[in-house]
């Protein structure tokens, strides 16, 4: 979902424009803006998912072949899933998706139509492990597609998917760091209390 891409030159990217330039940038270059030709949507049900190496990934989504990005969705060989195979492109999903609510670390999609087989709903965020998606709130995977965007398989009939992001190793290291603060803290009254009281 980049809509602008600054390239140091006349780069020619599929699906993009040249919307200004040659301009010089912050760092005293000279650069051009690229315009993406379509906003990409934030979010989107894509029918099929396929594997592929991840060193291929970024290249085949640059090919011109490549139909539109709701048809499939590209996942790497070690994805814990076993999509069907996929001998055509298939048509893009009936199914519509609208984010209802949305803040960092959370957010809720909503699917109308709700897709009528099961599909991929890619959502323009980087993808991480500690990213959790309860599907109509039964718990679903949360998959690295199109090389680092969020991809959630979703059933037939799917119709609420909620994200959220909680970092177990970021809970533990603020937990560390407050336990700290307390010792530090504690260290330095617990002689001043002392001293104080001798002093009285």
């Amino acid at each position: 979902a980049v809509r602008f891409v600054i390239a140091p030159d006349t780069t020619n990217i599929p699906g993009y424009h040249r919307a200004m330039g040659p301009v010089q940038t912050a760092t005293g270059r000279w650069g051009y803006l690229l315009e993406a030709d379509t906003a990409p949507p934030y979010a989107r049900v894509v029918p099929a998912a396929v594997k592929v190496e991840d060193d291929r990934i970024a290249p085949t989504l640059a090919d011109p072949r490549l139909p539109s990005f709701d048809r499939v969705v590209f996942l790497p060989p070690d994805a814990p899933v076993n999509p069907p195979p996929v001998t055509d492109w298939p048509a893009p999903s009936l199914a519509r998706v609208r984010v209802t609510r949305w803040r960092p670390g959370a957010m809720v999609i909503e699917l109308d139509p709700a897709p009528p087989a099961p599909s991929f709903v890619v959502v323009a965020e980087n993808w991480y492990l500690d990213w959790r998606a309860p599907v109509d709130g039964a718990p679903a995977q949360v998959l690295r597609g199109d090389h680092a965007l969020i991809t959630v398989p979703v059933p037939a009939g799917a119709r609420r998917v909620e994200l959220t992001y909680r970092s177990a190793s970021y809970a533990k290291g603020k937990a560390i760091g407050f336990f700290s603060l307390v010792l530090v803290l504690a260290a330095l009254v617990v002689p001043a209390a002392r001293s104080w009281r001798r002093s009285a």
